[in-house]
């Protein structure tokens, strides 16, 4: 059961970098034509917009990812000079409080994405387009780093325990 769990969280991960790789291409063809048509003196003002809520999209969906394989930024600068053990303690506790903090995150924007979608609310933009559709992003990544953040503290806690019976 555990091995199907993790093989169906690392197939949504799998699905989420290969999202964020076709949205980093989109992303740099939309860039680049806008960039091509301003020089003719050509406009797109929907480039604009499509780049700011790719970019956005882009990075939240390699969050989990980047938690799960430790890629994330660590100012570690004070905690390297502290004994291997405490530093363990330390990152376990860390990352406890982080799962707790995008648990919340993840909770409040999935309540703000739904009552943005029950309103029916647009983006002023070019195009209308509901808004709930760019906003979806947040609380779907913030979720699956949760789940990362619990794989990572399942670890941790066990890497733990070994340490206290060695």
């Amino acid at each position: 059961m555990r091995a199907k769990l993790i093989a169906i969280y690392r197939g949504i991960e799998s699905t989420f970098s290969n999202l964020a790789y076709v949205v980093l291409i989109a992303l740099f063809l939309i860039v680049l034509i806008a960039t091509m048509a301003r020089q003719l003196k050509f406009n797109i003002p929907l480039a604009y917009t499509l780049s700011g809520y790719f970019l956005v999209w882009l990075t939240l969906l390699m969050l989990p990812q980047t938690f799960r394989l430790g890629l994330h930024i660590r100012i570690d600068f004070i905690t390297r000079l502290l004994p291997h053990q405490v530093r363990k303690v330390l990152l376990f506790l860390t990352d406890l409080l982080s799962l707790a903090i995008c648990g919340l995150l993840a909770t409040y924007s999935w309540r703000y994405v739904l009552n943005t979608f029950k309103q029916g609310t647009l983006a002023a933009e070019v195009i209308d387009v509901p808004l709930y559709l760019p906003q979806l992003v947040i609380p779907v990544a913030l979720t699956f780093a949760c789940f990362s953040f619990v794989g990572i503290i399942i670890g941790q806690f066990k890497e733990l325990g070994k340490g206290e019976r060695s």
